[in-house]
């Protein structure tokens, strides 16, 4: 009902900025969608069903249910969305389009196939795929070029190579899995499980439940003499403000309203960012504390 079409030709050297003018409406369009929740589809369904041919106009029914996303009109003095909504309308695209549905993927295609780890018992499947998703890393994707060159498959494609990888992943002698991983996993549940976890935590206890996030230890390519030098690192770059760290990560965990404003905060607005402590760290500790609510870790 309000589609907008667009149709030009740039082949000449001068035209490069004619080229950035349409990729810049293309985003502008773009960004007008709101990112597709599993919330928002049933509450569509909900509405969809519930249309009768005599009833209120459908579309009514529909935008009451889900909110209306409608793209404006492009012109010279078009309007621009602040820069945090559109940061936030990108972040949630990324969580919830891509890292997500891609952590679900594996994680069923290991259930259906039965690619349990008889020594990871106990765990749990989310933590499993985690472990899996960080064998197949350290083991075949060495590097940032790796990451970039890896090619793009399709469905049929991902399964197969997934399958192949959970039938090497379960029988292989090294899991690249610390035999202490376990014991790590009680140590942030306990000191980050809840609140009031949070606010008696030691400065000590703090640093060694952040020290078992998988994510924070990847900092120490950043940290000259290794892990023996993390905690200082962290405390000497954020001040040694204990209270700040608390306060972040208890805003970030257990904070009001929606989880994505609260990851954007954490990591971008000064009161709250820490040194140290990035956008994998924070998803990672979130969804080893929140698994229910959105488990993606690295």
């Amino acid at each position: 009902m309000s589609n907008r079409e667009a149709v030009i030709c740039l082949d000449q050297p001068e035209d490069i900025e004619a080229i950035e003018e349409a990729r810049g409406l293309f985003l502008e369009l773009w960004e007008s969608a709101q990112v597709l929740t599993t919330e928002k589809l049933d509450a569509f369904k909900r509405a969809y069903t519930s249309i009768k041919r005599e009833g209120p106009d459908p579309d009514t029914i529909i935008e009451e249910a889900i909110g209306r996303a409608e793209p404006v009109n492009i012109h010279v003095e078009s309007q621009i969305k602040p820069r945090e909504r559109i940061f936030l309308e990108e972040l949630r695209r990324r969580v919830y389009e891509q890292y997500q549905p891609s952590f679900d993927e594996v994680t069923r295609l290991l259930e259906e196939n039965g690619f349990r780890r008889p020594d990871l018992e106990g765990i749990g499947i989310a933590n499993e795929t985690n472990r899996f998703l960080n064998w197949v890393r350290l083991t075949y994707v060495i590097g940032d070029e790796a990451w970039q060159s890896a090619p793009l498959r399709s469905q049929d494609a991902r399964r197969t190579e997934i399958i192949r990888l959970g039938q090497e992943w379960v029988s292989t002698s090294d899991n690249k899995v610390r035999e202490d991983f376990a014991t790590w996993l009680e140590i942030v549940q306990r000191v980050f499980g809840t609140e009031e976890a949070i606010a008696s935590a030691s400065k000590d206890e703090l640093m060694e439940a952040l020290m078992s996030i998988h994510a924070f230890l990847e900092q120490l390519r950043f940290v000259k003499g290794g892990s023996a030098n993390l905690p200082a690192a962290f405390w000497s770059a954020n001040n040694h403000d204990t209270a700040k760290v608390k306060e972040t990560l208890t805003y970030l965990l257990h904070g009001p309203n929606d989880f994505i404003q609260r990851l954007h905060d954490v990591l971008y607005d000064p009161r709250m960012k820490l040194k140290y402590f990035g956008q994998f760290c924070a998803l990672e500790l979130y969804g080893t504390i929140k698994p229910q609510e959105c488990n993606v870790r690295q």
